[in-house]
């Protein structure tokens, strides 16, 4: 949780402080490049993952010799993936110059070095992946963790250091590419002093192994694309139909809204060891009850957030960054694209605890791009309004729906029930606290201030009042009173 906060603050003060220091266009130009390198240095796709699950899987026996064949098979898969990925990321990155707005030479030649920067920075990055992935798949995952918070600490300074120095974007890759370089080799040192993994020579047939990493990779790298296409590739339409200025515009938005994302899925992260557990009892019930349990809890936690995002969106962005990035009603889009992403993570991580995500994940992922296509031809050009409706359309047509569907029929109960079942109680809990938030933010743009606070206020009690009186169970009550070495009497009966 400490990196995703570290990462969070970044994403934050980092658009702002290159607002202010180079301007709007190029901030945009900084967001699709910035963007796109996340996406596709995301650790799901490439080998990471396989070699997670076959070195977990060695390093549960007593004889532990084909470690360093899942790890070379897995390394030498993943230099040609990763260099083939950074050489299109290079060309695609220089035809953008070609399409769309008209940029000036200063652009043009910004977005043409971007490319070639961040290609070799995403290429670094995936191949620190091995190295990630084996340090978790033998149980040093904290290892890897400290050297990302470094990392995320260290390139953090070195950013504000080159920004205050008077660098653009340019150098901003530069400084990206070497804090990724640096920390990467660390990791691999790390994976050499902590890990015998290179010690012992190949022992199974190289191209078995590779059949079998690139089998998971490819379920892996599916699930994950299906899950972060949308927005990326909504992110490219608009910055060739509206340019880099309005791509900014759009991106604080999808920042607000992705980080509501993240934080969801923060908090389901231990689930699919859960549900793998409980698969190989045969406790199916449990699996039922875990998802229902849990996709309410991720529901009661996220509602309010996704409120406030709905009402306060607007207001949030012009205290952030400045009135040039608000647009009326943009926020409200990508709440209500969001609403049923809390149903989706938790089917996610069900269905992957139980490995039958894979088919799913694919129809989806054809179901978003057909959508992808279809509404990207009916509202082209891009504004900002277009694109939003575009990507919480296909979040909830082609990716929510069909996972939530899915683990429905899984389940064997009608998908109403579980909608009903998960959704009920948070949507009732939150209703007077919409209300009471539109309210206060009218008062605030008619700056009543202290009227304004007031309702805040008694909105936040509404809020508590119905959470502790029926959103909260009586075994999260007893947990909290024990937490605070009290006792919780029940109400006497009358």
């Amino acid at each position: 949780m400490l990196a995703f906060s570290i990462s969070a603050v970044i994403g934050f003060v980092m658009p702002w402080l290159i607002y202010e220091q180079i301007g709007q266009t190029f901030l945009g130009i900084w967001d699709l490049g910035w963007s796109l390198l996340l996406f596709l240095s995301l650790p799901g796709l490439g080998y990471g993952p396989a070699l997670i699950y076959y070195l977990a899987k060695e390093n549960g026996h007593v004889d532990k010799r084909d470690d360093s064949t899942w790890v070379l098979s897995a390394f030498f898969c993943q230099v040609a993936v990763a260099f083939t990925i950074a050489f299109v990321f290079k060309i695609g990155f220089e035809m953008i110059r070609y399409f769309g707005t008209e940029f000036t030479v200063a652009e043009a030649s910004a977005i043409s070095k971007l490319g070639t920067v961040l290609g070799l920075t995403l290429a670094i990055a995936m191949l620190g992946d091995i190295a990630r992935s084996i340090l978790i798949g033998v149980h040093e995952s904290k290892t890897s963790e400290f050297i990302s918070i470094a990392h995320d600490v260290f390139l953090a300074v070195s950013m504000l250091i080159s920004l205050f120095s008077g660098g653009g974007i340019v150098w901003l890759a530069i400084v990206t590419l070497g804090c990724r370089t640096l920390f990467e080799l660390i990791r691999f040192a790390a994976v050499l002093q902590n890990t015998d993994v290179f010690k012992s020579g190949l022992n199974r047939n190289v191209s078995n192994s590779i059949r079998r990493l690139s089998r998971y990779a490819a379920k892996s790298g599916v699930f994950v694309l299906q899950e972060n296409m949308t927005l990326q590739v909504t992110r490219l339409i608009l910055f060739v139909s509206a340019g880099p200025a309005t791509l900014a515009v759009f991106s604080r938005y999808a920042t607000l809204f992705r980080q509501l994302n993240l934080f969801i899925d923060r908090v389901g992260i231990a689930l699919p060891a859960m549900v793998s557990r409980f698969q190989s009892k045969a406790e199916y019930d449990e699996i039922q009850r875990l998802y229902i349990g849990f996709a309410q809890l991720t529901m009661l936690l996220s509602l309010p957030l996704l409120v406030i995002f709905g009402v306060w969106g607007d207001t949030i962005v012009t205290l952030w960054m400045s009135e040039e990035f608000v647009v009326d009603e943009l926020a409200s889009i990508f709440a209500a694209g969001g609403f049923f992403y809390a149903n989706y993570s938790a089917a996610a991580k069900i269905l992957s605890g139980l490995n039958r995500h894979g088919k799913i994940a694919l129809k989806s992922l054809f179901a978003a791009s057909a959508l992808l296509v279809v509404l990207g031809y009916v509202f082209y050009p891009f504004t900002s309004m277009e694109a939003a409706l575009l990507v919480a359309i296909t979040s909830i047509v082609a990716l929510h729906t069909p996972f939530i569907l899915y683990l429905a029929n899984y389940f064997g109960i009608p998908w109403i029930e579980v909608v009903v079942r998960v959704n009920g109680k948070p949507i009732l809990c939150n209703l007077v606290f919409l209300f009471i938030l539109i309210w206060s933010n009218e008062l605030f743009l008619l700056q009543s201030y202290v009227s304004f606070v007031l309702v805040l206020v008694a909105g936040c009690v509404s809020l508590l009042v119905s959470y502790w009186y029926f959103g909260i169970d009586q075994n999260l009550k007893d947990n909290f009173f024990a937490f605070l070495n009290l006792e919780n009497k029940p109400a006497s009966r009358t």
